[in-house]
């Protein structure tokens, strides 16, 4: 088994744990409020994560968007991740379907798969990076 698979299931109960956190978000698309939470809660876990800038663009309508980089002026092509923060879940719905783990081991909640399940492997392989000094 390779060492980064090791690294990366010695981290399993950390991805559940931020997983229940970012669902714990209720993030409906056109409640901005609600979508700049999690973007707050999101660029301080970038800046964490050593980002060397975190510029957030204002929006009117909808959650503000964020661009965090890293290494901005190492050689080579640029490796993006994007990501989005809101969810097709009115609010209410985490009361009515909150966060469990099925019989069948998967993690189920508003948003667990589209987005914020995706958010957890960009959050976990950065945090992966930096602890791995790579």
């Amino acid at each position: 088994m390779s060492e980064l698979l090791t690294y990366f299931q010695s981290q399993q109960q950390s991805m559940i744990d931020l997983l229940t956190t970012l669902i714990q978000f209720e993030t409906p698309t056109r409640d901005k409020a609600h979508v700049d939470i999690m973007g707050n809660y999101l660029e301080q876990q970038f800046k964490d994560l050593g980002a060397s800038s975190v510029t957030r663009f204002p929006q009117t309508e909808v959650g503000d968007m964020l661009l965090a980089k890293w290494n901005e002026t190492a050689p080579g092509k640029p490796i993006m991740f994007l990501i989005h923060i809101d969810t097709v879940w009115p609010l209410g719905t985490l009361a009515e379907r909150p966060v469990r783990i099925g019989d069948d081991g998967k993690l189920y909640g508003p948003g667990a798969i589209d987005m914020k399940g995706g958010i957890t492997v960009v959050l976990a392989a950065l945090r992966g990076l930096k602890e791995r000094g790579e």
